[in-house]
């Protein structure tokens, strides 16, 4: 028996049931298609099809996820960049957020520092010297200090946000605000299809930093980075309350010509009184106070004269009396030593305003690469107490080149009054070669890149009142001999020999048998002024009186116009 055909309602019926059956199972695919696609958005992202077609992407992803990052941790700002893999980061103590040292030093202030000896941290200004035991600082402590910045912890995503208002060396405004014009999308990228970290209301309050094409960089209130179209912000205005421009720094007029003299005992002063000084000279530095090699505490020998004083003085030149460090051991003991810096410095003080000088003269040529940063910390505390006393502060340091890099050339020059760049012993007895004291594209190079760090009416250029005479063993090693700027000339004479003009050096040449040598005289000073002028340097600073030969004094003059 045949089974009975289903009636045509029957039918019908089974078709809509099959029907609304795939309209429900293709709709919970496209369901779960959209829902997959937004959590896998990371993996597959807004496809590049769209970039290129130029649609406007409107998914926001939360920043967190966008940059895989841990929202129970604290995340820091510093204007327009976040910071990744922060060696020491902020950390939470009770209601307080708290930075480590290395972290402000390296974003805030460059001459805050820890002495691990003294287990403190030290905070320096142009007029104090203050200190803490921790080195964990709160964020209130920073933003009561730090009028230049602002520095603040944002709550809605955990994060600590580094403004700077003020340039410190010019005072001028860097970072502006604005706010939005309307409803409008900051996006990770200046583009419109790049992904959204954040939709913000009209009137929202706005950091601004540059622009890129029709978008500009911005910070949102919260602490949160991205771009905005330029058309949808309000005209910008300061960041913060402007504080008065600085006075910019005054040239030194007429220009300063310094020579050290080289005193090593008491009475060493009374034969370079019988050496005349040369007219144009103003400040005259005798190479008075050793730090003691024995007591290693800070405690400095002095050879000080005041007769010796008032006889330069009586001739209108300045004295800046020349502190310097004997060895690295001396150094070290010395830097690396709160009360040996403090001895130091009070000592120092105290001959200044019992000889009558009118400045110091530090120079330490022996810093390890590690005591880089107890050296700034001890011309910070000198500074402080030279200015109290109206007394002149100046360094003398080597070239500012990646050897020297312990001697931070930028910041001691922020420091101190004078800086006087040693642009010469460009071939020392530990050279691989034989070479010039300090020829030409040596002292222009090295000027220009000081000048990269150090203000041009701080810079004083070195110049060598000296030779140096090489003798070359058969297998190529080589002594030397350390020779006035006469000596050279009756040497030439006893060869028998014609020094010949090197104008790439800036100096005379001449060799005979094993000996070579270039020749430092009036004229290799005479070729220094284009460098000189073509900067427009504070002046000069010779090492050393006594080696000079009877015209180089009117040469050096020439130099300075003064």
């Amino acid at each position: 028996m045949s089974n009975p055909s289903p009636s045509k309602s029957s039918r019908a019926s089974g078709r809509k049931k099959s029907v609304a059956l795939r309209v429900i199972l293709c709709t919970v695919l496209f369901m779960l298609l959209v829902i997959g696609g937004w959590e896998t958005r990371r993996f597959f992202p807004y496809p590049a099809i769209f970039a290129r077609l130029g649609i406007e992407n409107w998914q926001v992803w939360e920043f967190h996820d966008y940059f895989e990052l841990d929202p129970s941790e604290l995340s820091v700002v510093v204007d327009d960049r976040r910071l990744r893999d922060i060696e020491d980061p902020p950390i939470h103590m009770g209601d307080e957020v708290f930075l480590h040292y290395a972290l402000i030093r390296e974003h805030i202030d460059p001459f805050v520092f820890w002495d691990e000896g003294a287990q403190r941290l030290f905070f320096s200004t142009d007029a104090e010297i203050s200190w803490l035991t921790e080195r964990m600082v709160s964020i209130a402590y920073l933003q009561d200090r730090y009028t230049d910045f602002t520095i603040e912890y944002r709550p809605e995503f955990n994060t600590v946000t580094i403004t700077r208002i003020i340039d410190p060396i010019g005072h001028t405004i860097i970072n502006r605000i604005t706010e939005s014009t309307r409803r409008t999308a900051v996006r990770y990228l200046p583009n419109r299809t790049a992904y959204i970290t954040k939709w913000i209301p009209s009137a929202a309050p706005l950091t601004i930093f540059n622009t890129a094409g029709d978008f500009v960089r911005v910070r949102t209130q919260e602490g949160l980075l991205g771009y905005v179209l330029a058309a949808d912000l309000e005209s910008s205005q300061p960041f913060g309350k402007a504080l008065s421009p600085l006075s910019p720094l005054r040239h030194p007029s007429p220009r300063i010509n310094l020579s050290w003299e080289l005193i090593t005992n008491p009475a060493a002063n009374t034969h370079a009184m019988n050496n005349p000084l040369p007219e144009n000279l103003n400040v005259i530095s005798p190479t008075w106070f050793n730090f003691d090699p024995y007591a290693l505490n800070g405690s400095i020998i002095s050879f000080a004269s005041r007769e010796y004083v008032d006889w330069a003085h009586a001739h209108g030149v300045e004295v800046w009396a020349k502190a310097f460090d004997s060895n690295h051991t001396v150094s070290a003991a010395i830097l690396t030593n709160y009360q040996a810096r403090e001895r130091a410095v009070y000592q120092l003080i105290c001959f200044v305003q019992e000889y009558n000088l009118d400045g110091i003269n530090i120079n330490f040529e022996h810093i390890r690469s590690t005591d880089g940063g107890y050296y700034v910390q001890f011309l910070r505390e000198l500074a402080v107490e030279m200015r109290r006393i109206g007394s002149t502060l100046s360094v003398a340091t080597f070239v500012p080149a990646a050897w020297h890099s312990q001697y931070y050339h930028e910041l001691v020059g922020r420091t101190v009054d004078f800086v006087a760049i040693m642009t010469y012993d460009e071939h020392t007895a530990n050279s691989d070669t034989p070479g010039p004291v300090a020829s030409l594209p040596f002292v222009e190079r090295f000027i220009e890149q000081t000048l990269d760090l150090i203000p041009r009416e701080k810079v004083l250029m070195g110049l060598p009142l000296y030779n140096r005479l090489w003798i070359v063993a058969p297998d190529g090693s080589h002594s030397i001999e350390n020779l006035g700027m006469m000596r050279p000339w009756t040497l030439v004479d006893e060869w028998g020999v014609t020094p010949v003009w090197d104008p790439v050096a800036g100096s005379y040449y001449a060799e005979f048998n094993a000996y070579r040598i270039w020749i430092e005289c009036e004229r290799s000073i005479a070729e220094k002024p284009r460098i000189f002028d073509e900067h427009d340097l504070a002046g000069v600073a010779s090492w050393r009186r006594g080696l000079e030969s009877p015209g180089v004094w009117d040469k050096i003059d020439r130099v300075l116009g003064n």
